[in-house]
């Protein structure tokens, strides 16, 4: 009973890992998502890999909604996770609504959210 009980803690504490991100301090950049290790700034839209070349991620403070590459040429979109996402020469950021919105269509069907 206790270990039922444990697990179901765990998992609503992970779950809700999006609230243990902090609030950007004044004075940031817009956008900013993250203070690296040297103090400089990033805007990844993922944490993994946001501060690699700057002594890692100090502070984090999210990204709010999941941003996709949309690729205009295909019309198809691209989640963070996807070998493809920001590496098409004619692509942009924007959120997963936007790119719904605007006709793009998620890379082999496979929503970000």
């Amino acid at each position: 009973m206790s270990r039922s009980i444990t697990l179901t803690a765990l998992a609503a504490v992970l779950a809700a890992g999006a609230a243990f991100a902090q609030t950007p301090p004044a004075g940031v950049p817009a956008g900013t998502t993250a203070t690296c290790g040297d103090g400089t700034f990033s805007s990844s839209p993922t944490k993994k890999g946001a501060c690699s070349s700057h002594k890692g991620v100090k502070d984090w403070y999210g990204t709010g909604p999941v941003k996709v590459w949309a690729n205009k040429g295909s019309m198809t979109y691209h989640c963070p996770d996807d070998k493809w996402y920001g590496k098409s020469a004619d692509g942009t950021f924007m959120s997963e609504t936007d790119a719904k919105a605007q006709g793009f269509h998620a890379d082999h069907g496979k929503a970000c959210q």
